[in-house]
């Protein structure tokens, strides 16, 4: 029997809490990928977290 299948044999409580924390995981990893792509285009635009050019020029 696979593991998912088990899953739908638990009670209704513990599968919504299967279930939360999948969606829990989904929105950290969510989170992480926009952190990503943030730190990327700064990258790209040399700007700081605020939006200001970091290269020193005022």
């Amino acid at each position: 029997m696979r593991t998912r299948d088990f899953y739908g044999w638990l009670p209704f409580r513990l599968k919504a809490a299967c279930e939360r924390r999948d969606v829990q995981r989904l929105q950290a990893h969510n989170l992480e990928l926009q952190r990503q792509r943030q730190a990327h285009n700064r990258a790209l635009t040399q700007s700081d977290a605020t939006g200001h050019d970091a290269r020193g020029e005022h």
